[in-house]
């Protein structure tokens, strides 16, 4: 018989809300907010920066982004510690990148916009881990 005099508790108490304390963590391990997943919708098209902590473009680095003129194109931080820095571009193009220095940098979520309105190619890096292969090329048509 188990001694319950001083506290109340169990064994088979003990184990029961270990179980329970489990079972309720397995099921809200997916809820974190360090998902990968888009939970906005963009008006054309959307370029993962750091996507599962690769360092990349995705698109842009392994393909180049194509998109036709007046197009604005959606680029969302996946992961920490990654900006852009526009290497080229047409005459006359005022794509600027990100806010700020070359070695201002932004974490997950946040967002950045531009309207592509000069036809032409665009190169682009993270400056951070441009060493590290962290570059991508847009192509905007007429």
């Amino acid at each position: 018989m188990p001694d319950t005099t001083t506290t109340g508790v169990t064994r088979r108490r003990v184990l029961s809300t270990a179980s329970t304390a489990i079972a309720a963590t397995t099921a809200l391990s997916g809820c974190s907010s360090g998902s990968n997943q888009p939970t906005t919708t963009y008006p054309g098209p959307v370029v993962d920066v750091g996507p599962n902590g690769d360092y990349a473009f995705r698109p842009g680095t392994d393909t180049p982004i194509t998109v036709q003129r007046d197009t604005t194109v959606t680029f969302v931080w996946r992961s920490n510690n990654h900006n852009i820095v526009v290497g080229s571009q047409p005459q006359n193009a005022n794509w600027q990148g990100t806010t700020g220095d070359r070695y201002t940098t932004y974490n997950e979520g946040h967002v950045h916009q531009h309207t592509f309105t000069t036809p032409g190619d665009y190169h682009f890096w993270c400056q951070p881990h441009k060493q590290l292969g962290m570059v991508g090329d847009l192509v905007v048509e007429e």
